[in-house]
């Protein structure tokens, strides 16, 4: 054996691998589990891996492998133990935050507009295109859809999402423009049609998984 498996440490759920490796002639392997002292040998698992689904109720498990040379010579591999933590449980749900603006404040609000902050969140105003990236460092970010995208982020797993039919949504959305004296072009007008089919909508839809959303 030239290889021994090693220890696996690994969450509740995900897959332990434990592997051989092994020189010689017509090579045959057969993995084994320790139950009460003595190795019993683990069905059909008979390669050079041994995938094991982790549960808490298997961690502690301790397995090794038997290989066999074609002249018949076992040898056994040094055992290897698989320890399982727990997955994370969520214990305490979100609640939601108000924070009230100056009335006067609009697209253009600083933190400095905030009146109220009942729950005394510390605001950190930052560059748009780096709010994907220090996500794992803050408790939450308000990131722009396309920079989500870009940061590989999900609005199913956002906290809330702006709403289609949000001032800023309506606002800011984006449009068609031509140069003046084409807007009866045929083919601009042709444009505006195959964009507003529902075809297109779909595959907004499907593709964006709301991060982008149809304004037609």
């Amino acid at each position: 054996i030239t290889g021994d498996p090693q220890d696996v440490t690994t969450e509740a759920g995900k897959t332990a691998v434990f592997t051989v490796t092994a020189t010689g002639t017509s090579l045959t392997y057969q993995w084994q589990q320790q139950v009460n002292g003595s190795w019993v040998d683990l069905p059909g698992e008979t390669g050079t891996s041994l995938s094991v689904l982790a549960t808490t109720e298997n961690s502690g498990s301790v397995y090794r492998c038997q290989v066999t040379s074609g002249y018949g010579t076992v040898v056994a591999s040094q055992p290897a133990a698989l320890t399982v933590q727990a997955a994370p449980v969520i214990t305490g749900q979100p609640e939601s935050v108000i924070i009230t603006e100056g009335e006067d404040a609009g697209f253009t609000a600083t933190k400095l507009d905030i009146e109220e902050n009942p729950k005394n969140l510390d605001i950190v105003e930052m560059e748009a295109a780096q709010l994907p990236r220090v996500l794992p460092d803050v408790d939450f970010a308000v990131i722009n859809g396309n920079y989500a995208i870009q940061g590989g982020l999900k609005v199913a797993d956002a906290l809330a999402s702006e709403s289609v039919e949000s001032e800023s949504a309506q606002t800011y959305a984006n449009v068609l423009v031509v140069k003046e004296g084409n807007e009866n072009n045929p083919a601009i007008l042709a444009l505006v049609d195959a964009l507003k089919t529902e075809e297109v909508r779909k595959f907004i839809e499907d593709t964006y998984e709301g991060a982008v959303v149809p304004m037609f």
